[in-house]
């Protein structure tokens, strides 16, 4: 098998609007966290597969599709390409045409270049384990399941990559924020990359819709966001260092499934709100008002599908999915056998767990009927127990 690895700065080459809060409505310049692009490409005999990680709060799947095709057409063979973003909420908008085209030919740029080497023993490890000194539940009485995981790549006893997947939101700086930030997971790959500078990082976001920095930061300033991207990169090093089982990486699938979506927009009840929630959760439910008003008069738009993809590689399995899923759907797959990549092949709004009733922004949000959220927990079993992916 052939690996290679690539990064390429995305941050803006003109100003810009942010995305990520409805209060972010100005145009920006200045970029003090620089945004990137990291790519991980596999090349076999019959197919090249590229996982390209961007700093952004989400792209258009339309965007996937369009570099899946041209990465073909220079390969001359199949391709399969997966995008996943580990929404931040300081970079710009992905309604943006100017900055999509900007994205779409240095991405194309960085993969071209791309340097394959063949390896004869490349091999995998994989870690997981509970962590939520960054990271908690982000509603008041609500258990949320915050998962580290590291998956790395080596070529005999030689470390190349390593993905780190961690499930908390990157909200840390506030609204008002004037610059451009790849917030926390952008601090952390910049602080491993001096601790290991022969290796390289890559940032996945999990299933964090529930969870966030909200109950565990001292403030809202980059200095607090530098503080829990220490915390994170302590325990990931603390990781890092202890002994890892390999296992072979000869060969690696991917797959793709579409879900028919089915959206209601059943009644919520105001009359019942706790009164020991955070004034931030308060604030939310009334924003998340605004926004179901703004998704009931959009209904007739909605999108009718999304985008699953999966990626088998040498036997550990990846699902992407573009949902802000709530952690509980972690529980669809196997512990160590698979992981799960959210904000991935598009973008598409929270989806609470089966049965959540408690009034917060999220429950606005989520438009998801009973059944597709069981179509959607049976998707995610499905792509990570297929013995293969084609």
């Amino acid at each position: 098998m052939r690996f290679s690895t690539a990064q390429c700065c995305i941050s803006p080459l003109q100003p810009v609007c942010p995305a990520g809060f409805l209060q972010q409505t100005s145009a920006l310049c200045e970029v003090k966290d620089p945004l990137y692009a990291h790519i991980l490409a596999f090349d076999t005999e019959d197919c090249i597969t590229f996982l390209i990680f961007l700093d952004s709060l989400g792209v258009p799947s339309s965007l996937q599709m369009h570099l899946q095709q041209w990465a073909s057409e220079l390969a001359g063979k199949d391709a399969a390409v997966i995008v996943s973003c580990t929404h931040t909420h300081f970079a710009p908008d992905a309604k943006d045409v100017q900055y999509m085209d900007q994205l779409y030919v240095q991405l194309t740029a960085a993969m071209q270049k791309m340097t394959f080497n063949t390896y004869d023993s490349l091999s995998w490890s994989f870690a997981q384990e509970p962590f939520d000194k960054v990271g908690t539940s982000r509603i008041s009485h609500h258990h949320a399941d915050v998962r580290l995981s590291l998956f790395s790549i080596y070529d005999a006893d030689t470390r190349l990559a390593t993905v780190i997947i961690y499930n908390c939101h990157p909200t840390i700086l506030r609204f008002d924020t004037p610059y451009f930030s790849s917030e926390y997971p952008g601090v952390l790959i910049s602080l491993l990359k001096t601790q290991y500078p022969s290796e390289f990082f890559v940032f996945a976001q999990g299933a964090a819709g529930d969870i966030s920095t909200r109950f565990t930061r001292k403030a809202q300033d980059h200095e607090a966001m530098e503080e829990m991207a220490s915390l994170l990169n302590a325990e990931i090093s603390r990781l890092m260092d202890a002994p890892a089982d390999k296992h072979p990486l000869s060969f690696i699938h991917a797959a793709e499934e579409s879900l028919s979506l089915k959206h209601v927009f059943a009644p919520i009840d105001l009359s019942d709100i706790p009164d020991d929630l955070s004034p931030r959760e308060i604030t939310e439910i009334h924003t998340g008002e605004i926004m179901r008003q703004k998704l009931e008069e959009q209904k007739e738009t909605m999108p009718n599908a999304i985008l699953l993809a999966g990626a088998d590689i040498g036997g550990m399995k990846f699902v992407f999915c573009p949902c802000e899923l709530f952690s509980w759907y972690q529980s669809c797959l196997k512990d160590n056998e698979a992981v799960l990549v959210c904000y991935s092949c598009g973008y598409a709004p929270y989806v609470t767990e089966p049965g959540f009733s408690a009034i917060t922004y999220e429950l606005f949000t989520d438009t998801f009927s009973k059944d597709t959220k069981q179509r959607l927990i049976d998707m995610l079993a499905n792509l990570s127990s297929r013995k293969e992916m084609l």
